[in-house]
């Protein structure tokens, strides 16, 4: 059977779509990008679905969920009209079910992208989560599409993974080795490797969280461990939207805490040359790409496991690991880190020098690889 295209991309949100979209284009396939977003991806041919779009936009003002479920529900449903185009169907985990079930049909070959833990295993850690919060069972994070990531994983193939903690979830879960491909992310290293931490040695040492402050991402942790470790000449920066009830939940926010807002690369950039060390305690996460980043920018990593960044850092050489929920082990960890000031710049030089290693061209070119290689049986000539 003659296909239209080699591989069929389909992307909720565009994340690290544009890298594998143009790894594979880059290694001679034919690949189609379903997409909400615009804009150009190198040798690929991109279709846009724009009503999803503009509803999730509506989301993130008004917070009411039928907006984001009629968005998911509309790209799904345009994705799905699209199988049948082509010998591999890659899709986003949650958002491709209907189009999965129709590939399948097609006779199409599937694969699941995951970019966090299994969505069960994910459910009971954040289910945990916010129970020692005082919530009860999920109350903010876990939405019901993501129940339904399961039925995906049936229909697969196979199944990307970012990281080995991810990995680790997935077989927990009883998930078979064999189904299971880890592809570290990648970033954009000519952007990171510019900076050189010229501030760094400017006034308070400076600690960055730079994620969503959500429980998720251990936010009220760091809070609770900034207070307790009581540093001086220090600041913690936290760039982020604030989806955590602070005051609600009496958590400390000590007079040396700056919150940031949302923060775009261009500034962050400027944050990463003054900040001196990048901190981020999740309790589930796939691979933090802003730890990528961090590290490309020349920042040591103070992280749990969950973050998925100890596939890519050595703990001693390239910053500390501490076990997720752990206010204690956090707090002696940012005194450590303060203690050792004099020398982060070494410890930065070699963070540097393996953060600049994981480029988005390398992350793409090995999901080429993976794609010629498991579909070797597939026929994808022109």
């Amino acid at each position: 059977m003659a296909f239209e295209f080699d591989v069929t991309v389909s992307v909720w949100n565009d994340f690290w779509a544009p890298e594998l979209c143009a790894g594979l284009a880059r290694s001679g396939l034919r690949v189609l990008a379903l997409r909400n977003e615009h804009g150009p991806i190198s040798g690929v041919r991109s279709e846009s679905c724009e009503i999803p779009r503009i509803l999730t936009r509506l989301y993130t003002r008004t917070q009411w969920p039928p907006l984001l479920e009629g968005a998911q529900n509309l790209f799904e449903s345009f994705a799905k009209k699209r199988v049948g185009r082509s010998s591999v169907f890659w899709g986003w985990n949650g958002h491709n079910l209907s189009a999965f079930e129709a590939a399948k049909s097609a006779g199409q070959r599937i694969v699941c992208e995951r970019g966090s833990t299994h969505a069960a295993w994910a459910a009971r850690r954040l289910s945990a989560v916010h129970k020692d919060l005082g919530w009860g069972e999920m109350k903010m994070t876990v939405h019901p599409r993501d129940l339904r990531a399961a039925k995906e994983y049936e229909l697969a193939e196979k199944i990307v993974v970012p990281s080995r903690f991810v990995k680790r979830t997935f077989l927990e879960e009883g998930v078979s080795e064999d189904r299971l491909q880890r592809n570290p992310y990648g970033v954009d290293v000519d952007r990171w490797s510019k900076i050189r931490g010229s501030k760094r040695s400017d006034g308070p040492l400076v600690f960055v969280y730079t994620a969503s402050i959500t429980p998720r991402k251990g936010a009220h942790i760091l809070l609770r461990a900034w207070e307790k470790a009581a540093l001086r000449d220090a600041e913690l920066w936290l760039c982020g939207g604030v989806h955590l009830p602070i005051k609600e939940l009496g958590l400390p926010v000590c007079e040396n805490v700056k919150f940031l807002g949302f923060t775009q690369h261009n500034k962050l950039e400027e944050i990463y040359n003054r900040a001196s060390i990048y901190v981020l305690p999740s309790f589930e996460e796939g691979m933090a790409r802003s730890g990528l980043e961090a590290m490309a920018a020349g920042l040591p990593l103070i992280i749990t496991e969950e973050t998925g960044l100890t596939d890519v850092m050595t703990p001693g050489r390239h910053g500390w690991v501490v076990p997720s929920g752990e206010v204690d082990a956090l707090a002696d960890t940012l005194r450590e880190a303060a203690a050792a000031r004099g020398r982060l710049p070494h410890i930065s030089a070699d963070t540097q020098a393996v953060g600049l290693t994981f480029s988005k061209e390398a992350y793409g070119d090995r999901a080429a690889e993976f794609a010629k290689a498991l579909f070797s049986t597939t026929d994808f000539s022109r």
